[in-house]
């Protein structure tokens, strides 16, 4: 049995008959004592680009540096524990399989440091 669609709602007495009034909304919010977060360095998300990660003061920006002897133990751990590699243009997948990571610490290199 098919019911009928049901009613539209009907709207509050005291609704505004068009879109909020910004302005005064903020004058309201601000007379209670409400203040605006501060807005992120950058803008806004919508009005620009997104910041790149959340990064301290003197944290560096983007991937970290290449480091041959680095890329040559990941290599030879990798080969080692029979592990695939992703291409090094891949974007990474989480974070490496404990035996990898073993197995590059043996080598003396430590987990990486967090970048972005």
């Amino acid at each position: 049995m098919a019911l009928p669609w049901p009613a539209a709602a009907t709207p509050h007495k005291d609704a505004p008959a068009q879109g909020v009034d910004r302005s005064a909304f903020a004058r309201c919010l601000a007379n209670k004592g409400v203040t605006w977060p501060t807005p992120m360095p950058g803008g806004p998300w919508r009005d620009g680009p997104a910041p790149d990660g959340p990064h301290g003061p003197g944290e560096p920006h983007g991937p970290p540096p290449h480091d041959p002897d680095f890329d040559a133990a990941l290599q030879a751990c990798a080969t080692a524990q029979g592990i695939a590699l992703p291409a090094p243009d891949a974007p990474p997948l989480g974070p490496p399989p404990p035996a990898l990571s073993q197995c590059l610490e043996a080598e003396g290199f430590g987990p990486p440091p967090r970048h972005g």
